[in-house]
């Protein structure tokens, strides 16, 4: 048998969303799809580790994989639109049901079983997890734009709310209060928020508490990075130890920073 599903799947990317906002930037259903993804994922795990729930992952993000592949033959609804009013929600439910049954013949008879868990089932505990974390992504959209200047989302960000706080669900509340607020930051501020290299760590250091070559070149170095923003090591008095040992402790800072070897030397630059 033949059939065409991949090749319709591969075409959500042609789907545009928020058809009525003029937004900054474009998003399409390939991308939005990604954002359910890791969002479930996230509300499920708060689910069973924060409030020790017993929620199948797998089962919700497969459905989380497919939870917009109707839209190939419907193409994007505005959110605002489905939740403005309950009707609008039923009849575009009663459409998606018919588009799911025309992607369903698209499977190979002995797929059928597996496919259905992605595109037909009506599991109504897992689709509230999908139904929550497609309002969190649009949420952080909203977010992600107006943080931008851009004021078109403004009222769509309060209907989602309005959603949002319905759903009654403190998986959704947790997540939104970790990692929501970065979304009002733009990218110089929450790559600043990385605890930065300071002389105060310099004793711990020497101490030990990264296993790095301790020698009086490694402090000098580091030093040198703390005061001036950059270093140069001279290769003739560069050990791989010492190099090693300074990479880690940025690494393991989370400090952001860029080696450039030279003939005959190395520098290193912390990135503000």
């Amino acid at each position: 048998m033949k059939s065409h599903l991949f090749a319709h799947l591969f075409r959500l990317r042609q789907i545009n969303r928020w058809s009525l906002i003029r937004g900054k930037e474009q998003e399409n259903v390939a991308e939005h799809t990604l954002n359910v993804c890791f969002i479930v994922h996230a509300l499920c795990s708060i689910a069973n580790v924060i409030f020790r729930k017993n929620i199948d992952i797998e089962k919700v993000i497969i459905l989380a994989l497919g939870h917009d592949t109707t839209q190939l033959f419907t193409g994007d609804i505005p959110i605002p639109l489905q939740y403005h009013h309950e009707d609008i929600l039923t009849q575009m439910r009663h459409v998606e049901e018919l588009a799911a049954n025309r992607l369903m013949g698209m499977v190979p008879v002995e797929l059928k079983a597996v496919y259905e868990n992605m595109f037909s089932t009506r599991d109504s505990e897992l689709h509230q997890w999908i139904k929550a974390a497609d309002l969190c992504d649009a949420y952080l959209k909203c977010k992600y734009e107006l943080t931008a200047g851009n004021k078109e989302f403004a009222t769509a960000e309060a209907q989602i709310q309005l959603a949002i706080s319905q759903l009654n669900m403190p998986e959704v509340e947790y997540f939104l209060n970790v990692f929501a607020p970065s979304f009002d930051q733009t990218l110089k501020d929450i790559s600043n928020n990385s605890e930065r290299l300071t002389k105060e760590m310099i004793p711990a250091i020497a101490n030990g508490l990264y296993e790095i070559n301790v020698e009086n070149e490694t402090n000098i170095t580091l030093h040198g990075l703390c005061e001036d923003g950059k270093v140069i090591l001279y290769k003739d008095e560069l050990t791989s130890d010492i190099l090693n040992g300074v990479q880690r402790f940025l690494n393991e800072r989370g400090i952001r920073h860029l080696i450039i070897p030279q003939s005959d030397e190395i520098q290193i630059y912390l990135i503000e």
